[in-house]
């Protein structure tokens, strides 16, 4: 899993499928990775060998969702590159927490277009792609690296980009 910032090259590079979905969990949500199932009053381990893998919610320590192994594998991640419901929360995620402007195009040059920006005259993140589940992404995972850039500000308020 990608920890540095991404280009906006290899983000228009990326498929959709796991990996893109959790650069999304991690750059957009600020999601946490873990390995192990952090220790939780009254969580018993099932029996059996099992290995777990999750993502944790860091101011709160809640796990949000999770990747379990047993026998068989059980997938608990929002496919955020692949269906549009978890996309859409991928972009009201963005709206509440920057107050962006989005503009959807389902048919551009043969392509799905995603567009999001803050305000008039700011900068703004496209992603193209074959589905409109993936151009979201690709242009939120744009956003956030260009924010990732700015020094950090109260909870809510968009970074000073100005200076």
């Amino acid at each position: 899993m990608s920890t540095g910032p991404l280009t906006d090259a290899a983000i228009d590079a990326m498929d959709a499928g796991t990996e893109l979905d959790r650069l999304i969990a991690q750059h957009v949500f600020g999601y946490l990775w873990l390995e192990e199932r952090p220790s939780m009053p009254g969580y018993e381990p099932d029996t059996g060998p099992i290995s777990w893998q999750g993502w944790i919610e860091p101011e709160t320590g809640n796990v949000i969702f999770d990747i379990t192994w047993r026998d068989a594998t059980t997938l608990d991640q929002p496919q955020f590159s692949l269906e549009i419901a978890p996309a859409w929360q991928v972009m009201e995620h963005l709206m509440r927490k920057y107050t962006i402007v989005v503009e959807l195009y389902p048919e551009v040059w043969g392509k799905q277009s995603a567009k999001f920006a803050y305000r008039t005259g700011s900068p703004s993140w496209t992603g193209w792609a074959d589905t409109m589940p993936l151009a979201i992404c690709k242009a939120a995972l744009k956003m956030a690296g260009y924010f990732a850039t700015l020094a950090p500000t109260e909870p809510g308020v968009p970074p000073d980009d100005t200076k």
